[in-house]
């Protein structure tokens, strides 16, 4: 997949993962219905369709979920600079919205915002790798 192609399609499916918690917390703070959540059926399609063009397709999904006895050198390196960077991202992200929530909220962070992070946790290295361009 050309590196322009995969950068759009991690950029469309992080954020289609913002956009359903921006539906699911407008939702909530503008007391809306809750049919509104069926809204969130959109960013959900998107999610799905550009994880599969983003990481699946590619291998970088396959690539940085393999055990390393399995990875060449070159392989591995790759890896554990990706790991590196996105773990350093994701406690700054992760920090950032306890801080957020406790203040705002006064309350811990919700399901859907951890089931978020979760998400982000397992595709953020395969994301680095492939937003960076590095072969595989």
């Amino acid at each position: 997949m050309e590196n322009s192609n995969k950068k759009n399609s991690i950029f469309i499916n992080y954020f289609s993962v913002l956009m359903l918690l921006v539906i699911f917390y407008a939702v909530q703070m503008l007391g809306l219905n809750n049919l509104f959540i069926l809204i969130e059926l959109i960013p959900i399609t998107a999610i799905i369709i550009s994880f599969n063009s983003a990481f699946k397709k590619n291998g970088l999904w396959k690539l940085v979920h393999t055990p390393q006895k399995k990875l060449d050198e070159r392989e591995i390196q790759i890896v554990h600079k990706a790991i590196r960077i996105s773990y350093s991202i994701f406690v700054i992200i992760c920090l950032a919205l306890i801080l957020l929530f406790a203040v705002a909220e006064g309350e811990p962070i919700d399901v859907l915002m951890a089931a978020c992070l979760i998400y982000l946790a397992h595709t953020l290295p395969a994301a680095i790798i492939g937003w960076t361009g590095e072969e595989v």
